[in-house]
């Protein structure tokens, strides 16, 4: 896949949701339209930074400054977390969705058509580098989050750790297994909520990219290669923000957007903006989730990076965000192993 593809597809999309309507509830389409138009952005910097422009572009609500520096590693670093924070990102998205489409309106002898389509999306996330044992160099969300983990303490399958799988892998992993057996079950409910987990963990990789770059443009020396990573960053996060409470978006944006004049904003303002936001419906995510910056020499986390405590659970409208998964999809999962088994049985048997 090239970016002038992705590209290609979001002004697709943008043009079908302006022209056609489509029949979603007004709330959603104008969400729908600010993350596409907030996508296609980030899309047009990653083109414009591969020919050494400068431009601005327009997110729905203000505009959006990047100017990269001349040097290859800053255009390179910038050019790859645009990539995977926003391109790729929304294509795992929507190859879920898609598969759930499928799976609402298959007949018996289509489910092959869906489950390829999920498969996709776990490709989409996971890149061709990581090999099979997931050990290797890749490069797209799941290499990302495997990264932040270090610096945040949400390693291991507790969440707990500065080295291993991340917390956020594991889980989405998990729910990539689930969602794929009930779909191939044609169990479309469960694979909806295994999606919206998916979606959810992934929401916490991006909020972790966001404050590392916060906290680095804060509190370390400037550079123009922090910068930029830290307003592709935001970018990806940013409009589930606003969706919530636009002013604390505007507090992110004024911290993190490139050349913007700061109005006094640090990195503690960007941490408490985002944190006033996890338990809403938009996000859906909890503080323990996201951990703190972590210095693992002198193993505290550092000054004013602390991970926040959680609100009860309660207030997270949409779904749990936690470890455990929904009885329909440990169904599904039992469902599906008795399905194997009874074909084992009878291949034995013919």
């Amino acid at each position: 896949m090239t970016i002038n593809y992705f590209t290609y597809i979001m002004e697709s999309m943008t043009m079908l949701i302006n022209l056609l309507r489509l029949p979603l509830m007004e709330e959603k389409l104008s969400f729908l339209k600010e993350m596409l138009t907030s996508v296609f952005m980030v899309l047009k910097v990653v083109q414009v930074s591969t020919k050494l422009s400068h431009r601005m572009f327009y997110n729905n609500y203000k505009f959006f400054t990047l100017y990269l520096s001349n040097f290859r590693l800053d255009r390179t670093e910038a050019i790859e977390k645009a990539t995977v924070a926003l391109s790729t990102t929304m294509y795992v998205i929507r190859e879920m969705e898609d598969g759930i489409d499928d799976c609402e309106k298959s007949c018996l002898a289509c489910n092959d058509e869906p489950v390829h389509a999920w498969d996709e999306a776990v490709a989409f996330f996971t890149g061709s580098l990581e090999g099979f044992d997931g050990n290797g160099k890749g490069k797209l969300f799941r290499a990302w989050s495997e990264d932040l983990c270090t610096y945040f303490r949400t390693c291991g399958e507790d969440g707990d750790l500065t080295t291993g799988t991340s917390k956020s892998n594991h889980e989405i992993l998990i729910e990539f297994f689930i969602g794929q057996n009930s779909i191939f079950l044609g169990f479309c409910n469960a694979a909806e909520k295994s999606k919206v987990k998916i979606v959810s963990w992934m929401k916490v990789v991006m909020v972790q990219g966001a404050l590392l770059y916060a906290y680095k443009t804060y509190n370390e020396e400037f550079s123009e290669e922090v910068q930029a990573i830290g307003a592709v960053a935001m970018a990806a996060v940013v409009p589930y923000i606003n969706a919530c409470e636009p002013a604390d978006a505007d507090i992110i944006y004024d911290g993190l957007s490139v050349g913007s004049q700061r109005r006094g904003v640090g990195f503690k303002e960007i941490k408490e903006a985002f944190e006033r936001n996890y338990d809403c419906p938009e996000m859906g995510i909890l503080c323990s989730q996201v951990g703190g910056i972590f210095d693992s020499d002198k193993f505290e986390y550092m000054k004013d990076a602390e991970p926040c405590k959680d609100k009860p659970v309660d207030n997270i409208d949409t779904f749990q965000a936690d470890t455990d998964t929904s009885s329909a999809s440990q169904t599904s999962c039992t469902l599906f192993l008795i399905f194997t088994l009874s074909l084992s049985v009878f291949s034995v048997l013919r």
